[in-house]
């Protein structure tokens, strides 16, 4: 899953991590410490929104359903 900065736009993808800063590729959003902040513009963790992640009941998961048949 992708989380996005809503500040300043940096992504944070669980599959990639941030070896720079020594988060492993795997380590889920929710398991980053309390004190994370955005490499890019510094804020918190509270800033940062999923991206990508299907709404159950949506538009969208009618289409992936029917474009299936």
């Amino acid at each position: 899953m992708k989380y996005v900065c809503e500040l300043c736009g940096y992504v944070y993808q669980e599959q990639i991590g941030e070896p720079a800063r020594k988060i492993a590729p795997g380590t889920a959003f929710s398991q980053l410490p309390e004190d994370y902040t955005c490499p890019h513009c510094g804020c918190g963790r509270e800033a940062f929104d999923p991206v990508g992640q299907a709404v159950k009941g949506s538009a969208g998961d009618g289409e992936a359903a029917h474009s299936q048949r």
